[in-house]
């Protein structure tokens, strides 16, 4: 509510370094977003549950010819 953010758990070790990212929108009425897609140097791309109950789980992974420079969460 008070609009900072504020670390307070570090959870996410990736194997990889991370190349860019990208979190969806808040959709109206809700207090956070649901996916953060993350590119990797290793050329892979995750979309990853920012849920409380599954906080950084992977839900899908794209591998790539080469590393991604940008990701970008489009609803529909």
């Amino acid at each position: 509510m008070s609009g900072m953010l504020n670390e307070v758990e570090s959870r996410f070790y990736p194997e990889s370094e991370v190349a860019c990212l990208d979190i969806a929108d808040v959709p109206e009425g809700r207090q956070r977003c649901r996916f953060l897609a993350v590119g990797f140097e290793d050329k892979t791309v995750k979309v990853m549950s920012l849920d409380p109950e599954s906080y950084l789980s992977r839900i899908s992974m794209q591998a790539l010819p080469a590393q991604p420079e940008s990701v970008a969460l489009v609803t529909l």
